[in-house]
């Protein structure tokens, strides 16, 4: 009877190892958006806020290659879409770039080269997965993330040495709550801090 009571328990306890899932780090249903509110850092640790808001929704999908991705749109960008998709617990863009995965912090996940027009290397970079359960705060709130966190490694066309860093800070049943791109020029930082946000 004992044991018979000890497996019952053991079949009713709740299981919390259910496996991660990119779908919902990333939120790619149509109608989803979050707002940003753009500000820069410079070499100095200097923030300066500015009154730019980056608008971002999906507006729905595309097939590519046979492959359906999300039309992921934004207001405040050089290219005003990017289309993602989950691929096997990875976020994914177009172009197969691997940009995202709640499970895999040991692999590298992009790597590559920037190059000017006149075919100088300006820096190398990698991306992979790193910061897990990292509290962030931006004016939407306080949020547990993960960051997909780029090394720009300069080259000696540059006049520096140190690397460089882009962050993307995801949150589960959120999305992106925080992201910065950095100049390679100034090495000053663009970020983005969620103020609000909507998802299904």
């Amino acid at each position: 009877m004992l044991l018979a009571a000890l497996t019952l328990l053991a079949s009713c306890k709740k299981d919390d190892s259910d496996p991660e899932q990119t779908k919902d780090y990333v939120q790619l249903k149509t109608g989803n958006y979050w707002i940003y509110r753009i500000s820069y850092i410079d070499t100095l640790g200097v923030e300066l806020l500015t009154n730019t808001y980056d608008s971002i929704y999906i507006s729905g999908d595309t097939t590519i290659n046979g492959n359906v991705y999300a039309k992921k749109n934004h207001t405040v960008m050089t290219s005003p879409a990017e289309y993602l998709r989950d691929s096997s617990n990875y976020l994914v863009n177009s172009l197969g770039t691997k940009m995202f995965s709640p499970v895999n912090f040991s692999d590298t996940l992009t790597k590559g080269y920037a190059i000017m027009s006149y075919s100088d290397t300006l820096f190398s970079y990698f991306y992979k997965m790193t910061d897990k359960d990292l509290s962030v705060t931006v004016p939407a709130g306080t949020f547990t993330t993960m960051n997909w966190k780029g090394t720009l490694i300069p080259t000696k066309a540059m006049s520096y040495t140190e690397p460089l860093y882009n962050n993307y800070y995801y949150s589960k049943n959120v999305g992106l709550v925080q992201y910065n791109n950095t100049f390679a020029m100034t090495r000053t930082k663009m970020v983005w801090k969620l103020v609000r946000y909507k998802v299904n």
